[in-house]
């Protein structure tokens, strides 16, 4: 599966066959990809497995695009090999909020709301 899309003034294509490098500081198409699909582009690509999302970050040594989607706002599933050996597959716009510094905190926020509220919820209810 490929698809065209325009970053800046190129346009590149994704390919579901091609191993793209998680490493930091791609250089030349893999850059341009990284752009495409929204990830970072000077540094590690990190994953977390656990789904508590505690600090076990690890490197992505290789990331594929599996499947595009371009319905009313494109996104992709990916899938990526650890350096611990594992694959995995995501959806990109969770794994591009895993690149960013404030995930752990987001997600321990997310996570303290979320149960509040459930508490709350069943509160009310009387259960």
């Amino acid at each position: 599966m490929v698809q065209d899309i325009k970053v800046g003034d190129e346009i590149i294509t994704l390919d579901s066959e091609v191993l793209y490098s998680g490493m930091e500081n791609p250089q030349g198409k893999e850059r341009l990809v990284r752009k495409a699909i929204g990830l970072p582009v000077t540094k590690q690509l990190i994953f977390y497995k656990n789904k508590l999302y505690t600090e076990s970050a690890i490197d992505v040594l290789t990331y594929r695009i599996v499947r595009m989607f371009d319905i009313s706002d494109r996104w992709y599933t990916i899938e990526v090999n650890t350096a611990d050996g594992d694959t995995a597959r995501i959806h990109s716009s969770f794994f591009i909020e895993m690149q960013k510094p404030s995930f752990v905190a987001d997600m321990k926020e997310l996570a303290e709301k979320t149960s509040y509220e459930y508490m709350f919820t069943l509160d009310k209810k009387g259960v």
